[in-house]
């Protein structure tokens, strides 16, 4: 018999618990929801900015961090002319980055377009800006919660008006 009312007790707990958990889950959803709506009105917001100052010559630093191969992790130092990346080369070395790390590089446009495309179908973005430059300065993309390693994470620094 005590066995039985011991069952039951947690029986009753986890059921109670049950119908918190989903109110929590709603509660976090909706928040998630109303916070991916505004970083995207950000993201716009800082894009015309960016834009506004008329910038199309400029140099920066890329930093990916990702579980990925070396050459994908180290800073490199990029320069963009005409809106199109010039130069490439690791910022510990001055070597030129090869063709396949220089194409998963972008210019600043081309980092608020794909901030525009995951913003709004990520589980988590995080996104600090320069209060100057009103670019980027540190990304945080996680596209998916229940898949490990494919977050996206870069500091862009050392914004200069070529």
């Amino acid at each position: 018999m005590r066995n039985f009312i011991i069952l039951v007790l947690v029986c009753t707990l986890v059921a109670c618990q049950h119908s918190k958990i989903d109110e929590i889950i709603k509660t976090s959803t909706d928040s998630v929801t109303s916070n991916n709506t505004f970083a995207m009105q950000t993201v716009v917001d800082q894009k015309n900015e960016w834009k506004a100052k008329g910038i199309s010559n400029y140099g920066f630093v890329w930093k990916n961090t990702c579980y990925c191969l070396q050459e994908y992790t180290q800073a490199i130092k990029i320069q963009v002319k005409n809106g199109v990346i010039e130069n490439a080369n690791y910022l510990e070395s001055g070597l030129e980055v090869g063709s396949k790390v220089r194409e998963s590089v972008k210019t600043l446009d081309q980092v608020f377009a794909m901030l525009e495309k995951y913003v709004n179908k990520a589980d988590k973005v995080s996104i600090n800006y320069d209060d100057e430059w009103f670019v980027p300065k540190a990304i945080f993309i996680d596209r998916d919660k229940r898949i490990a390693d494919e977050e996206i994470t870069l500091s862009l620094s050392d914004f200069v008006e070529l």
